[in-house]
């Protein structure tokens, strides 16, 4: 059984005076309470609770363990009121990446509307086209255009971004217009090197279909 939820149903014993108190508080059956309080003299090979049928008292070991869990219970409330505090109320440094043009026409003013509502965070923004390893080089939070495809990642959809092929109308008048996709192979293309697809485009057609093209 779990060691905490162990010791939390111990304390309330002792607390409330009786498995049956115990039990209705925690809404359990006294039975799940008994088999928390055997499984951890079980554990620690002594006897916690000498029980009789009218009352109980604490061994000389149980009240030594109940003052001890007492102290871990408490810690462990705090450590998570600590959490949830800096949840309510960020501080501290964040290092932040995003792709250049998004970061710096996108991102910024939303972080400056950020940092005016938490003046407790500082961040350090990375504007990198290339996709870092967050990991490895320390960064806490990414901002990445595309499919996510590195592994032990968390990532959360913003919104759409939309690309789009164009090209000038002196470079048409001199190539034509192509008409369908397949055609875009014969063109020159200027590309980007952080570019994943190096080789290839994916173009979404009107109807939502997935055209791949050299």
């Amino acid at each position: 059984m779990d060691k905490l939820a162990g010791m939390a149903m111990f304390v309330r014993v002792v607390k409330c005076g009786s498995f049956a108190a115990a039990a209705e508080l925690s809404q359990v059956s006294p039975t799940m309470v008994a088999k928390h309080v055997s499984s951890i003299e079980r554990r620690l090979g002594a006897r916690l609770l000498h029980r009789t049928t009218r009352r109980q008292h604490l061994t000389e070991i149980g009240r030594l363990y109940y003052d001890r869990c007492e102290r871990a219970l408490a810690e462990v409330e705090r450590a998570e009121a600590s959490a949830t505090e800096l949840q309510a109320n960020p501080s501290g440094l964040l290092r932040l990446v995003a792709p250049v043009s998004f970061g710096s026409e996108g991102l910024v003013p939303a972080l400056t509307e950020f940092l005016d509502r938490h003046p407790d965070v500082s961040i350090e923004l990375t504007l990198d086209n290339r996709t870092p390893d967050l990991i490895e080089e320390g960064y806490e939070l990414a901002i990445q255009i595309g499919e996510v495809t590195a592994p032990g990642l968390v990532a959360r959809p913003l919104r759409s971004y939309r690309r789009i092929l164009a090209a000038a109308p002196s470079y048409l008048s001199r190539h034509g217009r192509p008409e369908a996709p397949e055609q875009l192979s014969a063109h020159s293309c200027r590309g980007l090197a952080y570019w994943r697809h190096h080789d290839r485009w994916h173009l979404t057609g009107p109807d939502g279909a997935i055209c791949v093209v050299p």
